[in-house]
């Protein structure tokens, strides 16, 4: 769920402490172009969100505000975009995203929270961060970050597959994977 980030103005990489995304070492640079579906990002989680990930041991302590180690995701979508939220599947503007069950508890069993089913449009300045981990803390939970609390593009650093914006063709069918009870990790 969260990365740690090293001394980046340093050393420009981190370290995923996480199975979110593949690989231990992410290369980081700086934002110098607009964030689009797709890209890999580390980004400062939103106060009550660094909470409760610092509360519950999701976020180690890092530099971000609320002393939380920044989130290593990719983006689903950006300002413009829709994201339709259901209990089972999410879709980005009428695609499919794939492994995006949402749970109702975590890996212990604890209540995670859930914002709104419905239909989103984000606004400018608004990601949608997703990974391929159907348990991922990510915005299934909390919704939309700001783009401003986006501090480096990452890349992987030897990594045979990196993990890819998965959006199918068209809408999400209504089967439901065997996977879709249970609980988050």
């Amino acid at each position: 769920m969260a990365a740690l980030a090293v001394a980046p103005e340093k050393y420009p990489w981190t370290i995923n402490l996480t199975g979110s995304l593949p690989g231990l070492l992410y290369a980081l640079g700086p934002i110098d172009r607009p964030i689009a579906r797709g890209d890999t990002i580390l980004v400062c989680a939103p106060a009550s969100v660094a909470a409760l990930g610092a509360q519950r041991g999701y976020l180690p302590a890092g530099p971000c505000p609320g002393q939380t180690a920044p989130l290593l995701k990719l983006v689903a979508a950006v300002g413009g975009d829709f994201v339709d939220l259901r209990a089972r599947s999410i879709e980005v503007n009428g695609r499919c995203l794939g492994h995006s069950v949402t749970f109702d508890h975590d890996h212990l069993g604890r209540k995670l929270p859930q914002i709104a089913r419905g239909r989103y449009r984000l606004g400018a300045g608004q990601l949608w961060l997703w990974t391929p981990a159907e348990r991922s803390f990510d915005s299934r939970y909390f919704g939309p970050v700001r783009a401003s609390d986006v501090t480096y593009f990452a890349s992987p650093i030897a990594v045979e597959q990196p993990a890819v914006l998965m959006l199918a063709n068209g809408p999400c069918q209504a089967v439901v994977p065997a996977s879709a009870s249970g609980t988050a990790r």
